[in-house]
């Protein structure tokens, strides 16, 4: 038996079998592991703690392989199997480690998160520890760059956090939540654009209780197992430091970098180069917000207000000066009721309220569409079952080119889901002076209270797009008018029992922006503009005059609730014609190679961006099928009427399939409240 020690002159021994190193992180200590190559993963790590002699739980444990950047998992896979050979260097290292995460609402906690498990049930787990409905909706986001010219610099990461302390896990699985203050002083947010030291709350080690949970259904994300322990269903004011480092983009070329920093859902942290005690932030990234319930999603709710809110503070939209200061009444009446005592919805509330809740939701859905003509202002009346509702009345009407950028009043009749103009009332039975369908047009609103400026700008064509501007007389007919195009633009017609509730959306959304007297006394308020307005409109107006626009703003706001200011705000958010789109740079086949081009993925279309505005639309509704050719990193979509091919120079073109895979899952979520998420069917659709 002596002679199987014996070396050949590959390194082997006589035998087959050959030495494995491999290194224990939390010893800091290699071991030399005579193994073969049938010898199983599992057969490794026993083998390794036998030779470690330790008494100590290595179930959380796994085989890192750094030069592959893969975890080796599978502990029936042989080492061959698994292309392991003596020239591998093992690293055996818990799978679940600190990592730093900063919530929507700016707050950085510190959670113990499986590095081994694809970010997709990573985000699912998280989002069941903090008590977020549907948490499915959030990924992980890397911080961007201070600065693109400095990227190249702030791409090479350090890593001397890859080595744990001891002393430090031991603080993190402590059963108590405390600020950590002890590392807190002397840690600075890596790739954050300031080296400030932020304050960490680190929470107790719950990884243990779910694990191996492998079924996660929707209604199982409704407790918060931290309890009063961390604040989301009203956050605290973040740090200065921290507020100091948001990412404020100045062009849609900033806006692509921050998109570009998306994690991939199919694969692990420790796979896309994230370490323990790394930063990343937890944000909603598919904007369709599942079933928003007063009662049951009080943090889901917050914390897209809270999302919402830094968007616009920072600039990520670009909301007009009226909406602007509605954005910030409906922040300041949130910052008002938080000082207030609340009523309990999750726990209180009247049982007749669900009862006539669900009787409204049953009269919605068996109200059928009626018909008739609208009169002046666009008021549909029911009439006739078998016709269709119409609007009808003077619009004056500008397309650049045909009318020299004049505007006409000419008669407009809106029906189905078309728009035809006319001369004159009396010419409606010839042939109208132009027809336009309105599916998958894209709306921009442009509105200014002040000075009686109703105006929506459609682009509309199934190749390049086509502009035209349509001014109306009064808010009432703007909204029936806007409410009818945006159904329109969806495929649906004013039939739908959904048409009233989109006017009065928009009406709600107007009458915000009207100015009143305050409805606060001026001197028993203290308001700081710099934290309700983004720094654009100080350019324009004088602090003490923003103060005084809030307040005036402020008026209309001043009776809702605390949910119901932020539950307005999340919807006057969603009205923005910005809302909800990713802007990417990328470069279409055949089209200029010198030149970059933005795209952007929103929630129910693609669109080729020119200038900020609309150029083509894709609605996904017409899509046959996409994929990534991955020799050429080019993503390859098939429509109805043309197939779309291009690249992107700076984001993984994974994001942008990811994205457009992840919206047609959401899509597919029912309103069975035990429904369980089919993670197989999100990899299927997203994993390119």
């Amino acid at each position: 038996m002596s002679g199987l020690g014996i070396r050949i002159a590959d390194g082997s021994f006589i035998d087959n079998s050959w030495e494995l190193t491999v290194h224990v992180t939390d010893l800091n200590v290699e071991r030399l592991l005579r193994v073969t190559g049938d010898t199983s993963i599992g057969g490794v790590i026993y083998k390794l703690t036998e030779a470690l002699d330790v008494t100590v739980d290595w179930s959380d444990h796994a085989l890192w392989w750094p030069e592959r950047n893969t975890w080796l998992l599978r502990t029936r896979d042989t080492l061959d199997a698994s292309a392991v050979n003596a020239a591998a260097r093992l690293h055996f290292t818990p799978m679940h480690k600190p990592l730093h995460i900063q919530l929507p609402d700016l707050q950085i906690i510190e959670v113990m998160v499986d590095f081994s498990s694809n970010v997709f049930k990573c985000v699912l787990i998280l989002g069941r520890e903090l008590g977020i409905i549907h948490p499915e909706e959030l990924s992980f986001l890397r911080k961007p760059p201070a600065r693109r010219r400095d990227s190249s610099r702030l791409s090479a990461r350090s890593r001397s956090s890859a080595t744990l302390n001891n002393n430090r896990r031991a603080m993190n699985n402590s059963s108590s939540l405390r600020s950590s203050s002890t590392h807190g002083s002397s840690r600075s947010i890596e790739d954050g654009g300031f080296t400030q030291p932020y304050s960490v709350i680190v929470l107790p080690s719950t990884y243990s209780t779910h694990q191996n949970d492998s079924s996660l259904s929707s209604n199982a994300f409704t407790e918060n197992p931290y309890g009063s322990l961390i604040s989301l269903e009203n956050s605290p004011a973040p740090h200065q430091a921290v507020v100091a480092g948001i990412h404020r983009p100045r062009s849609y070329t900033d806006k692509c970098w921050i998109n570009s920093g998306w994690l991939d859902s199919s694969r692990s942290l420790y796979e896309q180069g994230v370490r323990e005690f790394d930063l990343a932030l937890l944000r909603f990234k598919w904007f369709c917000f599942y079933d928003l319930n007063t009662k049951r999603d009080l943090i889901r709710i917050n914390e897209l207000y809270e999302q919402a809110k830094w968007s616009i503070l920072s600039e990520e939209m670009d909301p007009t000066d009226e909406e602007a200061f509605m954005f910030s009444a409906l922040q300041l009446q949130v910052n008002l009721q938080c000082t207030l005592p609340q009523c309990d919805l999750a726990n209180g509330g009247d049982i007749t309220d669900d009862i006539d809740a669900a009787l409204n939701d049953l009269e919605l859905t068996l109200e059928g569409g009626g018909g008739g003509v609208g009169n002046g202002t666009g008021t549909l009346s029911r009439g006739d079952i078998s016709s269709l509702p119409e609007l009808c009345d003077y619009l004056r009407v500008m397309k650049p080119r045909r009318f020299k950028s004049s505007r006409r009043r000419l008669y407009c009749v809106f029906r189905d889901t078309s728009l035809m103009y006319y001369k004159s009332r009396d010419d409606r039975r010839a042939a109208p002076i132009d027809c336009f369908n309105l599916r998958g047009a894209e709306l921009q609103p442009d509105v200014k209270i002040e000075d009686q400026r109703f105006k929506v700008k459609l682009f509309v064509g199934s190749s390049e797009l086509s502009e035209l501007s349509i001014y109306f007389d009064s808010e009432e007919q703007y909204s029936r008018w806007l409410a009818a195009f945006r159904l329109a633009s969806r495929g649906k017609t004013m039939a739908d029992n959904s048409y009233e509730t989109e006017v009065q959306g928009i009406q709600v959304f107007l009458k915000m922006q009207h100015r009143k007297q305050p409805a606060v006394d001026p001197n028993a308020i203290n308001i700081q503009p710099a934290d309700y307005v983004a720094q654009r409109l100080f350019k324009k107006y004088k602090p003490k005059h923003l103060a005084t626009r809030i307040l005036e703003a402020h008026a209309n706001v001043s009776h809702l609730s605390l949910t119901d200011a932020k539950l307005n705000f999340i919807r006057s958010w969603q009205s923005l014609p910005e809302f909800g789109i990713a802007h990417f740079l990328v470069r279409f086949r055949g089209g200029s190679k010198r030149e970059a081009e933005h795209i952007g993925v929103a929630y129910d279309r693609l669109i080729h961006l020119r200038g900020g505005a609309a150029f083509r639309t894709w609605r996904y509704t017409s899509m046959k099928a996409w994929h990534v050719n991955w020799d050429m990193r080019e993503m390859c979509i098939q429509f109805d009427t043309e197939d779309v091919f291009f690249s992107s120079p700076m984001a993984n073109i994974k994001i942008i399939h990811e994205l457009i895979g992840g919206y047609i899952f959401l899509s597919l979520r029912s309103k069975e409240k035990n429904e369980t998420l089919d993670e197989e069917l999100f990899h299927k659709l997203t994993g390119a």
